[in-house]
């Protein structure tokens, strides 16, 4: 939708929408969340929500990993009505997540992530969303650390490194 986001007018936020009775859910598979994350010096995610006043109590959760070793957050996301609600995930507590489906460990999945996915379910380790007819928005999803803190980080100590060793 190209605007009402958390910026308001002109901002921009992806719409999950179901209109019938089916899983409700939405996943991104782009570059900036997958792969070898914890190579990557992820170590969580913080993102937006907003219920757009659907007729059921929505208990979003996010997933992470692939289709032969996938994880959900235990942690449920009840986003308010016409409101926007900012929420973290940490993906470093392995016991804040609960495998859905496949074999591995948490951080086999972190190291061969295809995918993140927001997921209507009840409880965390449903292997499948929950059907129903509601609707919820999403915002600025954000790796954490932002891409180039952890190499911004990695220059000035080098420079620094470098100065130490001239003088």
């Amino acid at each position: 939708v190209p605007s009402g986001g958390v910026g308001g007018a002109g901002d921009g936020y992806l719409l999950v929408s179901n209109t019938n009775p089916a899983q409700l859910a939405t996943r991104n598979n782009s570059a900036a969340y997958t792969g070898d994350l914890i190579a990557d010096g992820v170590t969580g995610f913080s993102f937006w929500l907003r219920d757009l006043g659907g007729e059921e109590t929505l208990r979003l959760h996010l997933a992470v990993g692939n289709p032969g070793n996938f994880w959900t957050t235990d942690m449920e996301f009840s986003p308010t009505a016409d409101a926007w609600t900012r929420y973290e995930v940490d993906l470093t507590d392995p016991g804040a997540w609960v495998q859905q489906q496949g074999v591995g460990t948490f951080e086999e999945a972190l190291r061969a992530t295809d995918r993140i996915q927001f997921r209507n379910n009840p409880l965390a380790g449903d292997p499948l969303p929950l059907d129903g007819v509601a609707d919820f928005a999403i915002d600025r999803i954000t790796v954490i650390p932002a891409p180039g803190a952890l190499a911004a980080w990695c220059v000035v100590g080098t420079l620094t490194l470098r100065r130490r060793r001239v003088s």
